[in-house]
C-alpha cells in the first residue's frame, strides 16, 4: 500500500503559488508529536510499503524528524516533499532516512518563474540540488513540475535545467487542477488536456529523463490521502472524506479506491 500523508497545513508558500490544489484549509489541524507516532506506526501496521509526507509545507510541521525516522524504523520507503524554501531543518538530516526527495521546478526562466513560485523558490531548490551533487547520502531525486497556461511554454528550459544537474532520476508532470486556491485563479491557469498531451509527448521525445505524467483526469480517486490525523480521503476536484481511517481493516480501505489507476501512478517510485 502507498499512502500519501498530509502531515501539515502550515505552508511557507502559501502567498506565491496562486496554482495550489493542496488541501490546506480543508482538512483538521495538525496532530501533536505522539499522536503523529501512533499514525506512523499504525502505517506500518497496515502493510503501507511507501509513505509520501506532503502538506503544507512538511518541513513547517516541528516533529518531522521524529516522524521520518520512526517510518525509517518501521521499514517503510519514505518520499518527502519539500518546495525549498523552509529553514525549519537541514535537508541533509534527512537523507539516510528516505528514498526519494520530492521538489518542485515549475518553471527556469524570470517570466514563468514570475507567474508561478517565485525566484526565491526556484532558488532554493537549486541550492538543494547543488548541495545534493556532493552529498555522502543522496535518495532518488524527483522533479514535481505543475503545467499550467502559463508555463508550459518554459518546459523544454526547464528539462535543459534538469540535464545539466544529472542527478534527476524522474521528472513527476502534473496538469492543473482547480482546486484549493487554484480554483480563484483557473481562468489564469487552465490548460487544455491535449496541450498538455502534446507536451508530455515533445518532452519524453527527447529521452534523456525518465518522466511520468498525471493528466486532471488520472488525479480523480487514485491516490490514498491521509490527513495528519489518519482520516482518509478521495480526491475528484476535491478532496472528500471516505469515512474510514487507518485504523480500519486495511481491505476496507483498499476498497474505497481505483487499484488499477493507483498502481499506473505510483509507478514511477520503482524508477
Amino acid at each position: 500500500m502507498n499512502i500519501d500523508w498530509f502531515i501539515t497545513n502550515r505552508c511557507d508558500q502559501a502567498a506565491f503559488c496562486r496554482f495550489c490544489y493542496a488541501p490546506w484549509n480543508f482538512f483538521p489541524k495538525d496532530v501533536s508529536r505522539e499522536k503523529a507516532l501512533v499514525v506512523a506506526d499504525r502505517l506500518a501496521e497496515i502493510g503501507t510499503k511507501t509513505v509520501t509526507i506532503c502538506g503544507g509545507e512538511p518541513f513547517m510541521y516541528p516533529h518531522l524528524d521524529a516522524i521520518v525516522e520512526r517510518l525509517y524504523e518501521h521499514g517503510l520507503n519514505v518520499v518527502l516533499y519539500t518546495s525549498g524554501t523552509s529553514r525549519c531543518f537541514d535537508i541533509r538530516t534527512f537523507l539516510p532516512f528516505i528514498q526519494f526527495l520530492s521538489l518542485p521546478i515549475d518553471a527556469v526562466s524570470d517570466r514563468a518563474i514570475e507567474h508561478m513560485r517565485g525566484q526565491h523558490q526556484f532558488d532554493g531548490v537549486a541550492a538543494i540540488l547543488a548541495t545534493l551533487k556532493t552529498s555522502a547520502w543522496r535518495p532518488k531525486i524527483k522533479i514535481g513540475t505543475v503545467v499550467t497556461s502559463q508555463n508550459i511554454n518554459d518546459l523544454p528550459a526547464i528539462c535543459d535545467f534538469l540535464e545539466r544537474t544529472g542527478i534527476v532520476d524522474v521528472w513527476r508532470l502534473y496538469q492543473f487542477s482547480p482546486y484549493g486556491i487554484g480554483a480563484r485563479h483557473a481562468k489564469r491557469f487552465l490548460l487544455p488536456t491535449e496541450e498538455f498531451e502534446a507536451a508530455v509527448s515533445s518532452l519524453k521525445a527527447r529521452g534523456t529523463i525518465r518522466i511520468a505524467e498525471r493528466s486532471s483526469e488520472d488525479t480523480i480517486g487514485y491516490c490514498k490521502i491521509v490527513d495528519s490525523s489518519g482520516s482518509f480521503y478521495r480526491y475528484a476536484e476535491r478532496y472528500i472524506p471516505i469515512g474510514v481511517t487507518i485504523f480500519d481493516d486495511p481491505k476496507v480501505i483498499e476498497s474505497r479506491y481505483d487499484k488499477l489507476k493507483h498502481d499506473e501512478q505510483k509507478s514511477w517510485l520503482h524508477y
